[in-house]
């Protein structure tokens, strides 16, 4: 596997997550890594190079491991989080490339889950980009690439679609309220003003 990206590591990031329908509960969580079979199916759907061979229980929990470190980046202190991604990177062996960079030593899944602790450290560098999306019922995290750093959705075409969507309906439900029962708003003819009818 070659070197990873951050925005790969944001996949293993949000392996977990909230439903992002829009309707269900807040604490409605789905997990791609809750076996091997959806780990492996949700890994090769999201474009990296996955081993042959099965994946063990044991590479499977510390796969899990590294989701819930990078998940959590932006919500423990920096210090505290780089010495339980150090910690974790204990269980994995690396040697250094002509690069000086350090490279999974082993190969197959051990391989392949160990290449995303060199650039979990890459993720608190970049902390001041890195956003939760604001939609409570997704919380995924993503890459505010943004001129001016204001982007609060994952993708504007789903979460961002589905918060103006509910604003508009919570309008024209506050503006019917407001008319009280029985009353419709029109349009005047000749004015182009709004009126209200009983």
């Amino acid at each position: 596997m070659g070197d990873l990206q951050v925005t790969q590591v944001l996949e293993l990031a949000n392996t977990r997550h909230r439903s992002g329908d829009g309707e269900a509960p807040a604490d409605d969580a789905h997990d791609h890594l809750a076996t091997a079979e959806s780990a492996r199916a949700y890994l090769a759907a999201s474009g990296f190079t996955v081993p042959e061979g099965p994946l063990t229980e044991v590479q499977l929990t510390r796969l899990r491991e590294l989701r819930d470190l990078s998940a959590a980046v932006l919500d423990v202190p920096a210090d505290r989080w780089r010495a339980a991604v150090a910690s974790a990177a204990t269980r994995h062996l690396f040697r250094f490339d002509e690069r000086g960079q350090a490279v999974p030593a082993d190969s197959g899944w051990d391989g392949f889950i160990a290449g995303f602790v060199p650039t979990l450290f890459e993720l608190v560098a970049q902390a001041d980009r890195l956003r939760r999306c604001a939609s409570p019922t997704c919380r995924w995290l993503f890459l505010d690439r943004s001129k001016n750093h204001s982007r609060v959705w994952c993708e504007m075409a789903s979460c961002g679609s589905r918060a103006k969507m509910r604003r508009y309906r919570d309008r024209r439900a506050a503006s019917a309220d407001a008319h009280g029962p029985g009353t419709k708003t029109v349009v005047g003819p000749a004015t182009g003003f709004a009126d209200t009818e009983a």
